[in-house]
């Protein structure tokens, strides 16, 4: 078969990593008719023909503040630039709207934000919330539009780029209807919230180019609001004034003053500094304690050496010094102390509460809630003290909780190095129980998906804990369960079309399982051969044939260090899997002929194993009779083939959509 004819498609390797389909095509010469890189046609990125499904408001893990207080002229100043356009005004569709909330943590960004979309929510047709402070987690939840908004069902989502792409192709065209798509009249208002970007870098796949639409940024990084995306539309939040900050303190404590009282509410409106959500909690302790203004003052001066934690008590140039001193405050049992000490390893946005409990009594950490009862007590104390909110999940209608991130930052500061290290593991115990790990043999099932993109924001978190602070990464380094959860998190990644985020990971894996002291044991060769084949593996989906034929090579030489209790070589699955890996690479480099003999090796070692089953040999098969007729020997390929269809279809039916040879 001459090669420049058109190319033959190469089955894909569904349970097994390395399919040949795109590789072989994409590493073509550029002589070759053929592209040199697969890609997908332009119409799969295009928004399905299908309605959307309007009003659309996507308000994930969020409620209005019903207390809420001032910030008028900011909302009036986001009105001018994010409100649609009304009849008689431009309607140039390329217009995009833009807005960036800026300011250090603590100054109520998210609060503004949040009520700017509850109180202007008539004025939009869609309005999507998302957490952008994570580009992964943003990445899953941005493509879950395109289910929301009925471009797409469950069974059209498989790669979140594709998802990604559709509801970029609406957010440009927002059409009601596709059946009136020229009337004016036909054309949808949206908002898009990016809520906590303070990594602008995660936003660039992301922000929508074209559309006649509003995009709403709050961060941390001031650069937010001059950004090219906001074209300088934007602002740095302000502190309330000393008057507002004794006003909403006022509202929130509901006491009445005298001379007295006046006196010490200024005072501690000065120490608050106009910090919202410190304003907040003090004034829950205040409500809960029963005090007085000035017997508050009086108990905040008796504790104030709890600030020396975080800095001098007049350098207030962070708002964690002053949510610091909001927490010591806080009289919590040790449950309500352990929970809150949980929580700052993990996402702070969404907390599965079902985790919670479930591990109630079956954690040995000291003051973890050992039963459900105080498990609930607990929380009613943190939610009590504004701490956590109660956050009811749209489509599971399961309950999470929520917190400020600034502070998981405090909660961490005040612990000391081994508690910190303790909690850190229990933090690691409960995510690597509950998540859906894969084994060699199945990796390929978007059965566990739901569950992965539930727990995945939350490895995350825990990675970035763990490799922020010296004490939990020296410790990370000789707990075989952490990079084991950050490795198979990265062939979550890697299934969802998430490459380089999955490498990424992966070289983690890498580093830690060489630099630990266990190294040497069989826990972590078994992770780190994993590793290897991953990278491999991830290599060759990029169109790097080189360096995934390093990777299978480190991967091979460890496997045949491998003794059985006999003395002899071990011949295994993850042997025959090997050889098909390293076959499809050489195959990459048209060294067909060393691929067919590693095929044949994969084949016969299939074969040799006390549980073989014929179904099996699919995956070396299928790409055995591709190659046969690559170079020319298309009978010896056709009936190869042609036989182990028939062994597909008497096993999985000749319908079958699962299995993917």
């Amino acid at each position: 078969m001459s090669k420049t004819t058109e190319s033959f498609q190469m089955v894909e390797n569904s349970v097994e990593p390395g399919s040949m389909e795109t590789k072989m095509n994409a590493t073509r010469p550029k002589s070759m008719t053929d592209s040199f890189e697969v890609l997908q046609r332009p119409e799969e990125f295009e928004t399905a023909r299908k309605d959307p499904i309007l009003p659309c408001y996507s308000l994930k893990n969020i409620e209005r503040n019903p207390g809420f207080f001032g910030r008028s002229g900011e909302l009036e100043l986001i009105d001018k630039y994010l409100l649609p356009p009304t009849t008689g005004q431009d309607t140039n569709k390329l217009a995009l709207r833009s807005f960036g909330i800026c300011g250090m943590g603590g100054l109520g960004k998210t609060q503004i934000a949040m009520q700017y979309i509850f109180t202007r929510q008539t004025r939009f047709d869609a309005i999507f919330w998302l957490s952008a402070d994570d580009k992964n987690t943003l990445g899953v939840n941005f493509a879950s539009i395109a289910q929301q908004l009925g471009l797409e069902d469950m069974t059209d989502t498989q790669d979140l780029t594709i998802s990604r792409e559709r509801v970029k192709g609406w957010l440009s065209n927002p059409v009601k209807s596709f059946r009136n798509s020229d009337d004016q009249e036909n054309e949808a208002s949206w908002l898009l919230v990016f809520d906590n970007a303070d990594s602008l870098s995660v936003l660039d796949e992301y922000w929508p180019l074209t559309g006649r639409g509003s995009v709403l940024l709050t961060s941390r990084d001031p650069i937010g609001k001059t950004n090219f995306y906001t074209e300088n539309n934007g602002i740095d939040v302000s502190k309330l004034s000393l008057e507002d900050t004794m006003a909403f303190i006022r509202i929130l404590t509901k006491s009445t003053l005298d001379s007295d009282n006046g006196k010490s509410l200024k005072q501690i409106a000065e120490i608050l500094d106009g910090l919202p959500l410190a304003i907040e909690q003090m004034s829950s302790v205040i409500r809960r304690l029963r005090v007085s203004y000035a017997d508050f003052l009086n108990l905040y001066r008796k504790e104030n050496w709890r600030l020396h934690d975080l800095g001098p008590q007049e350098d207030r140039k962070t708002y964690q010094h002053t949510l610091a001193t909001v927490w010591s405050l806080q009289q919590f049992s040790d449950s309500g102390e352990t929970l809150l000490q949980v929580f700052s390893m993990i996402d702070p946005d969404s907390i599965p509460e079902t985790l919670l409990i479930r591990y109630s009594g079956k954690i040995e950490l000291q003051g973890y809630p050992p039963d459900m009862i105080a498990y609930y007590g607990a929380r009613a104390e943190l939610m009590s003290a504004s701490l956590v909110a109660l956050v009811n999940e749209e489509k599971t209608q399961e309950k999470s909780l929520a917190l400020h991130r600034l502070l998981q930052e405090v909660v961490l500061a005040k612990m000391d190095e081994m508690r910190m290290t303790t909690v850190f593991e229990t933090a690691l115990q409960i995510l690597h129980s509950e998540w859906p790990f894969q084994s060699l043999l199945h990796r390929h099932t978007r059965a566990r998906w739901s569950q992965c993109a539930m727990l995945y924001p939350h490895v995350a978190h825990l990675k970035k804990v763990a490799f922020s602070i010296e004490s939990i990464r020296q410790k990370s380094l000789n707990n075989i369960a952490f990079p084991a959860l950050l490795n198979d998190a990265g062939w979550y990644l890697f299934e969802r079309g998430l490459l380089e985020e999955s490498r990424e990971l992966y070289t983690e894996v890498q580093t830690i399982c060489e630099s630990s002291e266990q190294r040497n044991t069989q826990a972590v060769a078994d992770l780190l051969r994993e590793c290897y084949n991953n990278q491999g593996t991830v290599a060759n989906e990029i169109n790097d044939p080189k360096g995934a034929l390093h990777y299978f090579k480190l991967w091979e030489g460890m496997l045949l260090e491998r003794q059985a209790h006999d003395g002899q070589a071990v011949e295994d699955l993850e042997l025959a899997i090997m050889h098909q890996e390293v076959a499809i690479t050489l195959a990459f480099n048209e060294d067909y002929e060393n691929a067919i003999d590693r095929l044949w090796k994969s084949w016969k070692i299939r074969e040799r194993l006390t549980d073989f089953e014929e179904t099996t040999l699919l995956w070396p098969v299928s790409n055995l009779g591709f190659i046969y007729c690559e170079v020319g020997r298309l009978e010896e390929g056709q009936k190869l083939l042609e036989k182990y269809l028939k062994v597909r279809a008497d096993v999985f039916g000749v319908d079958d959509t699962q299995f993917f040879v």
